[in-house]
C-alpha cells in the first residue's frame, strides 16, 4: 500500500470548520472532517483533511471566500 500525503487544515472554531467543510464539499472536493490530534492543536476539536490532488483547489477555494483557518499541516 502506497501511502500518499495529506494536508489537514486546523480552525480556531468549530463554526469554521464546519462552513469551509460545506463549502469544500459544495465544490465537490474529496475532503474529511475528523477530530484534530491534540499534538497539532489545543483549540478546535475539528480538523479537514485535504489530499495533495485536491489542495491547490482547496487553497483557491479558501482564499476566494476569505475563510478563517488556523494553520495547514502536511
Amino acid at each position: 500500500m502506497i501511502e500518499k500525503p495529506v494536508y489537514i487544515i486546523t480552525f480556531n472554531s468549530s463554526n469554521s470548520s464546519l462552513w469551509l467543510y460545506k463549502l469544500l464539499k459544495d465544490n465537490r472536493l474529496d475532503v474529511y472532517l475528523f477530530q484534530t490530534p491534540c499534538i497539532l492543536s489545543a483549540g478546535c476539536s475539528r480538523s479537514i483533511e485535504v489530499s495533495e490532488k485536491e489542495f491547490d483547489k482547496a487553497v483557491k477555494i479558501i482564499k476566494e471566500n476569505n475563510a478563517p483557518i488556523g494553520e495547514i499541516y502536511k
